[in-house]
């Protein structure tokens, strides 16, 4: 394993939640969303136990939630949710 930084790390994080939050808005796929999920778990195990990271999670994911949810509706997702979203 590389000898990466605390830093490095968490921006190697934030750069796959950034490809898979514009990939989710794109295309609303399930897979992605547990990609993000699963990202979105091992930040939170890096960082442990802070109350602003968890919110933000929760919202991230929540709006991924619901544009997937949307896609598998049938429905297209408003413009709103995507931007949302990202």
């Amino acid at each position: 394993m590389s000898d990466m930084t605390f830093s490095q790390i968490l921006d190697q994080k934030m750069i796959q939640i950034e490809h898979i939050v514009a990939a989710l808005a794109e295309d609303a796929e399930d897979f992605k969303l547990r990609e993000l999920r699963n990202v979105l778990i091992s930040i939170a195990s890096l960082i442990g136990r802070d109350p602003g990271i968890e919110v933000l999670s929760d919202d991230v994911y929540g709006a991924g939630l619901v544009v997937v949810g949307d896609s598998v509706l049938g429905t297209r997702p408003y413009s709103r949710k995507q931007r949302l979203l990202t």
